[in-house]
């Protein structure tokens, strides 16, 4: 009912635009940031180079070496100058190379690789944000027993008459995965 001072034509735009925006536009949402997007691909880059550095040490040395990285302990596999697991076909040099290095290790690097994909959409920050803390989770459970024995097994085989020392690389996994998970989480809030 037209009120008096009312054109006819206010109640008709004005009364379907405001009942019908809210249904049929999807609700307005901010751009990601760039910068966000551009520290989170940093972080993962210098979490991806961890696989470089020599943070794994060893005692008593394995072909003369004493420090190792992720991605030397894979290639040494692969040639044969690392103990073999044993499986059925562990023989082989790509078998030997893909179960070097423990699981929960090969996890992380994994969801690393695969939170460069988030980061590229938009509006993912929150799937960055469990992929971050889901590494994070990963970093701390590499320190359980399981994954030790799994160390000391790769370089000593059977008679783990070795230390193993890969505290370092848990702590910049760890890192780095938590940071990934904070700037996801702040590009959400803000």
């Amino acid at each position: 009912m037209p009120t008096i001072g009312t054109p006819a034509d206010y109640y008709s735009s004005h009364a379907r635009s405001n009942s019908y925006s809210r249904t049929l536009r999807p609700p307005e949402r901010r751009d990601s940031n760039p910068h966000s997007k551009k520290i989170a691909l940093l972080i993962i880059c210098a979490g991806l180079c961890t696989i470089l550095a020599p943070l794994i040490s060893i005692n008593p040395p394995v072909t003369g070496r004493t420090h190792w990285s992720p991605l030397r302990i894979v290639s040494e596999t692969y040639s044969g100058a690392l103990p073999a697991s044993d499986c059925e076909r562990c023989s082989e040099p790509l078998v030997r190379s893909l179960v070097a290095l423990p699981v929960t290790l090969t996890v992380i690097y994994l969801l690393m690789a695969g939170a460069l994909l988030p980061i590229s959409v938009p509006y993912s920050s929150r799937t960055t944000t469990v992929i971050g803390g889901l590494g994070a989770l990963e970093a701390l459970y590499l320190g359980r027993l399981g994954t030790r024995l799994a160390f000391t097994e790769t370089f000593y085989g059977h008679s783990r008459n070795g230390h193993v020392d890969y505290g370092w690389l848990q702590l910049c996994l760890f890192s780095v995965m938590l940071a990934l998970s904070v700037v996801a989480l702040r590009e959400e809030a803000g």
